[in-house]
């Protein structure tokens, strides 16, 4: 069934689909934005609750400048996904949940894409599908969606997995693992991590000038060959407590994961080793396979583009990319900024 054309569709409920809907409101645009799952805000809502954000909560605000209710410097997932929620709710954005986009055929900033039995049509399209949403471990596995008994991502682990466990593998050495692994230990677990070396930049946030200045730094844009540089790196971990407990014997390491088993996983060098329970702390894809016949998606990659503005379709953007355009793109400080860049692209690329 043929439906209305739109000036913008936004897939993905997520903060950064969220953020450019605010921002296209702030030029005269309304959007529609489109979100296969029951509620705002992305992968949020489905991460390990007590999962600790990077940054210091006063600097994760939503574009309408609120703070996550909670304790502490950094903000914990549920505290996020309640904070970004309340926002789609003051803000009544147009959200069809529950349905699934497929882009059906792109020429130029004429966009017809798929929506239940609906088909809409959009002068602007973003794809706002997020970095935290499919679970990064086809390595391992084959399919992430079916992974062996006792073996779970981080984004499905939940704190009463831990209650109870006397023995727990993590596999992966970045901020996630480093959560879980302490998690593990406050459980009175034993705990053994996988991964092919320990982080070797560990840089602890502390609040002061330092802080303060890094902050400023992080906000200016950069030119593409030096974010590009910087995405090349991991992030730096920001707790050095992991590499101190690996160091002290408080946690195995036993070298890089090649094979996922029930319960355990084969290493590198062909060691076996077991748990009770497997947590894999090994990131996330982004999901673009909605656009597959478009010729310009790339599932699973970023997509061709400058500053998250589309190479190959005028009035394509993506939101939340990493280093897209400064340090915080793609991480939710960088929510807000990134989102008015993008809006007025598309919208010079395409006026309205």
């Amino acid at each position: 069934m043929s439906g209305p054309s739109e000036p913008l569709l936004i897939v993905g409920a997520g903060p950064n689909g969220l953020a450019v809907a605010w921002a296209a409101r702030q030029r005269g645009i309304e959007a529609l934005i489109v979100e296969r799952g029951q509620q705002a805000g992305g992968a949020w809502p489905k991460m390990w609750p007590q999962m600790r954000c990077l940054s210091a909560r006063h600097h994760d605000v939503t574009p309408d400048d609120v703070v996550s209710a909670g304790e502490g410097h950094f903000a914990t997932a549920s505290e996020v996904a309640t904070q970004w929620q309340l926002f789609a709710q003051r803000q009544r954005f147009h959200i069809t949940f529950g349905v699934h986009a497929y882009v059906q055929a792109m020429n130029h900033h004429n966009f017809t894409v798929a929506i239940g039995d609906q088909q809409v049509r959009a002068q602007r399209l973003v794809a706002a599908t997020g970095e935290f949403d499919t679970p990064q471990c086809r390595s391992l596995a084959a399919d992430p969606r079916r992974l062996p008994i006792g073996v779970i991502h981080v984004r499905d682990l939940q704190a009463q997995q831990l209650v109870g466990t006397s023995s727990l593998l993590v596999v992966g050495a970045g901020n996630s693992a480093a959560q879980v692994v302490a998690a593990g230990l406050a459980s009175g677990a034993t705990v053994t991590l996988c991964a092919k070396a320990l982080p070797s930049r560990v840089t602890p946030w502390r609040p002061g000038r330092l802080a303060t200045l890094r902050w400023h730094l992080s906000g200016l844009e950069l030119p593409a060959w030096a974010l590009q540089s910087r995405c090349q790196n991991r992030a730096p971990l920001l707790d050095p407590q992991l590499v101190e407990q690996v160091a002290r014997g408080a946690v195995r390491h036993c070298g890089s994961a090649a094979k996922l088993l029930p319960n355990g996983v084969v290493t590198a060098t062909g060691e076996t080793v077991v748990a009770d329970l497997v947590v894999l702390a090994t990131g996330y894809d982004r999901e673009l396979s909605w656009m597959a016949p478009s010729d310009g998606a790339e599932p699973a990659t970023i997509p061709a583009q400058i500053r998250a503005v589309s190479t190959r379709w005028r009035g394509l953007g993506f939101a939340g990319l990493a280093c897209s355009r400064t340090l915080r793109s793609g991480f939710l400080r960088g929510a807000k900024g990134d989102a008015i860049a993008l809006v007025d692209a598309l919208l010079r690329q395409v006026p309205a």
